[in-house]
């Protein structure tokens, strides 16, 4: 199911889940044939091929005497697939780094004719192989559900780290191929394509002290290979200030490679030295690389890895503590912005099976007679889901109330998650009432309440009143839901904690209250976290990717008649306020004109360019509109109008 989305580049060094183990087999073990570079290549990979090794199973290709260290033949790859025949009676060895684009949770797919076994690792060592998937036997090209074992299940994964994995291929006879698909955040599944991949190669290090060689050529290498830079075999290191300092490193930051007192320098203000983030691995740029909330110095001072989000805790005192909330308090979470009413989910079934719409309810107060709510439900058979928060109408201590709701035909609700009605049955008009103990400290209250018709008369309603006097308590500030914006803040609150923000639960049919992300609604079988980690709709599959907020562009009008440059800023958040990975946009399309309501003139400027100089231009006043285009042909909305003025 493919789709567009843009998709966040967030670095962070996580634990792969879910994996099986493997026997583990030392890259040192593998030497490297003359066909594969020294280097490590982005944008590829290499198929080592053996010949003449009969049988299907990789039983018998690891025991031939060729395997690994006499391939007949070593081609490269564009994409971690071969869909098209070779022959009979070879294996297959391929190996390299994937390089996801985005943190998020990653599932891989294999299919080949015949066996084949994917391991990956859970980082760029070989050591830490994992068995992911599996094909016993063989499948059609590309089908990867012909058995269980070939889909790994959830993995997590940080953007731009590289994780080594092998594939191990066995081909017999007839129909051959292989190839392994993934998906993850906004991406359906597709075959790995070079833009995620690169090749293996030898250690460059292997001279000198070796605990020397070592830890400088990973941290080198690590550099180089991650920012995509060209690596050098000379050793040591560029080095030309001998400041301890890789001037690709020193450039990439933004350092004077000649400069050697800058090593001493901390541009971020991390209490950590140039020289100090080098070692370490950190950005000297940012002084919170793992984006944790901690800075590097914290982190470096208390003995915690300052690349890892997700090591925060640390024994002081004799006590394990968080350490942000130790040196910094426990964070206030980002409250909604609440409106009066409900937020209501419509199925146009009477068992919450057929999904149509989301709409906000001012009052559950409803009678259609022998109609529906709306076009898309039918007038009979059909249910409500609706959710509010109710904010006690008193402001101290706790006090009695009754909650009523009346139904044609079933009715039921529920009270920070316990039932206190029950009516769910084909019944005339009929009211349902509980008493409940609201506690003004304790707001506020979390309310479900269901509604289904069956044939006949619909009508349903609900309230809240004095069980003394029956005096119904004005609605209004009382019933509370969610402003259904999302915004960076509000994809924050997860309630549930179930992985799925409360706004977007809301917008598309789930349960913000209840932890449903293991939960499928759609044919394809797709979970509830699995649709919000890709943008689609967790019951229509469709595509529900919000479009990219441009940041207002700005205009300079230089001495020169007849000229305006415009600038703008690169997108950093989609609308929905969620990171995306500049990769993902294709061009800029800048309309203008010399009136503001006819911006008729058209240029498509190329993605990494954040300016663009308009010459030849008639005297007057020029305004401008900017917007982005993403590799898949979503649109933005446009940026603010700016104008310039040409003397």
């Amino acid at each position: 199911m493919g789709k567009t989305g843009l998709i966040s580049i967030l670095l962070a060094m996580t634990v792969l889940a879910g994996c099986q183990s493997m026997g583990g087999r030392s890259i040192d073990d593998l030497p490297p044939t003359a066909a594969i570079p020294s280097t490590s290549e982005p944008g590829t990979v290499y198929a080592q091929y053996y010949d003449d090794v009969s049988g299907m199973v990789l039983d018998d290709l690891t025991a031939s005497a060729i395997f690994p260290d006499q391939p007949t033949e070593v081609a490269a790859l564009n994409q971690l697939a071969r869909l098209t025949k070779r022959g009979n009676d070879y294996g297959t060895l391929v190996r390299g780094y994937i390089i996801p684009p985005t943190d998020g949770s990653y599932e891989f797919f294999v299919a080949s004719d015949d066996e084949s076994e994917l391991f990956l690792s859970s980082d760029a060592s070989a050591d830490n192989l994992r068995q992911v998937a599996h094909v016993p036997r063989w499948t059609k090209a590309e089908d990867y559900s012909q058995y269980a074992s070939q889909r790994s299940g959830s993995i997590s994964l940080s953007g731009g780290n590289r994780y080594y994995f092998e594939l191990l291929h066995k081909q017999a006879g007839g129909g051959d191929h292989f190839s392994v698909a993934w998906t993850g955040p906004n991406m359906g599944q597709q075959i790995i394509s070079g833009d995620y991949l690169a090749s293996w190669a030898p250690s460059a290090f292997e001279s000198g002290d070796a605990s020397q060689s070592y830890s400088l050529g990973y941290r080198i290498g690590y550099f180089d290979g991650d920012k995509g830079l060209a690596f050098s075999q000379d050793y040591p290191p560029l080095d030309q200030d001998e400041d301890g300092l890789y001037d690709n490193w020193e450039v990439y930051y933004g350092l004077d490679p000649t400069d050697p007192s800058d090593a001493s320098t901390d541009t971020d203000g991390d209490l950590l030295s140039a020289e100090e983030e080098f070692l370490v691995g950190t950005n000297p740029t940012n002084p919170d690389t793992s984006g944790d909330g901690l800075t590097d110095g914290e982190k470096y001072a208390y003995g915690l890895d300052p690349l890892d989000p997700n090591d925060l805790y640390v024994e002081i005192e004799g006590e394990t503590v968080n350490l942000y909330e130790y040196l910094h308090g426990e964070p206030e979470p980002p409250a909604l912005v609440m409106q009066n009413g409900f937020v209501g989910h419509y199925f146009a079934s009477d068992r919450f099976i057929d999904f149509a719409f989301t709409r906000t309810d001012e009052a559950i107060k409803f009678s259609w007679g022998n109609g529906s709510p709306d076009p898309a439900i039918p007038s009979d058979w059909f249910a409500v889901r609706w959710f509010a928060q109710i904010y006690p109408p008193h402001d101290t201590g706790t006090k009695t109330y009754q909650l009523n709701m009346r139904g044609d035909d079933g009715v039921r609700a529920w009270l920070n998650g316990e039932q206190v009605l029950s009516g769910w049955k084909a019944q005339a008009p009929t009211t349902y009432s509980a008493t409940i103990e609201l506690d003004a400290g304790q707001a506020p209250y979390e309310l479900v309440a269901e509604y289904y018709e069956g044939q006949g008369g619909a009508s349903v309603e609900l309230w809240l009143s004095d069980p003394q006097t029956g005096t119904v308590i004005d609605q209004a500030s009382t019933f509370q839901r969610p402003v259904l914006d999302m915004t960076e803040q509000t994809l924050l609150v997860d309630s549930d904690a179930d992985g799925i923000p409360d706004v977007w639960e809301l917008s598309y049919g789930l349960n913000p209250w209840e932890d449903d992300a293991g939960t499928v609604h759609n044919s394809q079988g797709l979970t509830s976290l699995e649709a919000y980690q890709m943008g689609v709709h967790p019951w229509t599959l469709e595509d529900v990717t919000e479009p990219v907020e441009v940041t207002p562009p700005t205009t300079t009008t230089p001495d020169t008649g007849g000229q305006i440059t415009l600038s703008w800023t690169a997108p950093g958040t989609r609308i929905d306020g969620s990171s995306i990975s500049l990769s993902e946009i294709d061009h800029y399309r800048v309309d203008y004109g010399q009136q503001i309501e006819d911006l008729s003139q058209t240029v498509d400027v190329e993605a990494g360019t954040t300016s663009y100089t308009f010459d030849g231009l008639a005297t007057g006043t020029w305004y401008f509109q900017v917007y982005v285009v993403d590799t898949g042909g979503l649109v933005s909305p446009g940026s603010e109008v700016v104008s310039g003025e040409v003397q």
